[in-house]
């Protein structure tokens, strides 16, 4: 089954102005997705008579040019200097899945701080739990567990002992995983008990916990990218597979959509997951779910989720011709996909795109400026 729906839920009333909260400052990569696909949603929002207020320091940005938004305010992303803009402006409504991490976490401080309630704001699309649920990895797999669906083995550890115990369940190599105080995540691979000692030794001279989880390095990478409405009406967009295996960052290896060594039934099985994720998570707009399958037999698991535009957000786009952005914007302001026809081919968008071609993404790196670093990747 490729879509699903439900229907007897209520249109959301229509905002009259938005805040939207960019990326951050100039990061290599990621901005260029976030103002990409940030844009097209800005320019939707104007399209339904929506008012724009825009919250981002990079003057570089698309997005920040003159005219795309109504208003502009060039200054971080951080609660400190988003609440003045709130008093000033006073929209009703804010985006929260176009700025990555940076304006989640800031969405994220605004609600604990009661500012969003406070001043009658509502998070348009996905709902705010959901969206910190996909940040808690421990909160997700549980939750993806219950569900039936398969998902790494996770143990969130205090001291090398129970790091240990938690390698009797997830073996060796295992996945660590650590998290700064602004909500970046690193990991790192290890093979032994003696390298997962000195790994422990360091991780927790600077922090209580981290998390020791199962690792799939070696499968293959799949990535469904799919889009909701508030309907239950769930499209996966495209499936794209890369060339590397699983622990070769997305970013640094070549991507082919559509996925073209699984088999039928195997593509099947997987965007029927990412359906299902979908829809226990009350996704509404744009999600991605990463999977590893085993390349030699039919299994596969859930990697991670996120509701959040990504770089596969981007590229789903680009490949299937599907305008995910501004697609999320309708979905979020209530519009079904079954209404929103497409107009390369007078279809809905609530139909799975058909391939009779293959998009492929590589990436370039100018070596010649980084002559002396190791250009091998993983």
């Amino acid at each position: 089954m490729n879509t699903a729906s439900t229907t007897g839920k209520q249109t959301p009333p229509t905002p009259e102005k938005v805040l939207f909260l960019g990326s951050g400052g100039q990061k290599i990569g990621p901005s260029g997705e976030f103002d990409a696909m940030s844009y097209q949603a800005i320019r939707a929002l104007a399209h339904a008579g929506i008012r724009t207020i825009l919250v981002s320091p990079n003057m570089t940005a698309v997005q920040t040019s003159a005219g795309t938004a109504d208003a502009t305010y060039f200054v971080p992303v951080t609660p400190e200097f988003v609440k003045p803009v709130i008093e000033r402006e006073h929209p009703d409504s804010i985006l929260a899945s176009f700025g990555g991490r940076t304006s989640l976490s800031c969405i994220r401080m605004l609600a604990n701080e009661g500012i969003l309630e406070s001043q009658g704001i509502r998070i348009l699309g996905t709902p705010l739990e959901t969206l910190e649920l996909m940040s808690d990895r421990i909160g997700f797999c549980t939750r993806m567990q219950a569900n039936g669906i398969p998902v790494p083995a996770v143990a969130q550890v205090r001291c090398f002992e129970d790091a240990l115990t938690a390698v009797t369940q997830t073996g060796f190599p295992c996945l660590m995983r650590t998290s700064s105080a602004n909500g970046d995540t690193a990991s790192a691979v290890y093979n032994d008990r003696s390298s997962l000692a000195t790994a422990c030794a360091q991780a927790f001279s600077r922090r209580h916990t981290v998390l020791i989880e199962q690792w799939f390095g070696g499968w293959k990478e799949i990535e469904v990218v799919i889009l909701r409405d508030a309907t239950g009406t769930c499209v996966p967009v495209c499936l794209m597979e890369n060339l590397d295996p699983v622990g070769i960052h997305s970013g640094e290896s070549i991507t082919v959509i559509p996925a073209l060594t699984l088999s039928g039934a195997d593509r099947e099985r997987i965007k029927t997951v990412a359906l299902h994720c979908a829809h226990e998570l009350s996704i509404i707009g744009e999600a991605s779910f990463r999977f590893a399958a085993d390349p030699t037999s039919d299994r596969f698991i859930l990697l991670e989720a996120s509701s959040r535009i990504t770089r596969s957000s981007l590229l789903a786009s680009r490949a299937t011709g599907y305008p995910i952005g501004t697609l999320a914007v309708q979905t979020a302001l209530g519009v079904p996909l079954s209404k929103i026809p497409n107009p390369q081919t007078e279809a809905p968008f609530c139909q799975e795109p058909s391939f009779d071609y293959i998009a492929v993404k590589t990436p370039r790196w100018d070596m010649d400026k980084f002559g002396s670093l190791d250009r091998h990747i993983g």
